[in-house]
């Protein structure tokens, strides 16, 4: 697989973790933006180095942000 088919099924992975873990995250001082920020950390370069977002990286960028956006906004 190419770098951004394992960046977009990190992403996936990643949010879909969070949706199975929502609920209990939610008692905690964890916040969604802390849970992605870290996850981002662990699978960027600095740690597993498994997303790499060095060329041809807008679409993987727009998929962080939109789910960043949709996972950190408040609900009514």
């Amino acid at each position: 697989m190419s770098g951004e088919a394992w960046a977009g099924a990190a992403v996936a992975g990643v949010t879909a973790a969070y949706a199975l873990c929502s609920r209990r995250l939610a008692s905690s001082p964890v916040s969604s933006a802390m849970v992605f920020v870290g996850c981002g950390i662990l699978l960027g370069p600095v740690a597993l180095d498994i997303v790499d977002l060095k060329h041809g990286s807008e679409p993987i960028i727009a998929l962080l942000e939109a789910a960043l956006t949709w996972c950190c906004s408040p609900t009514p």
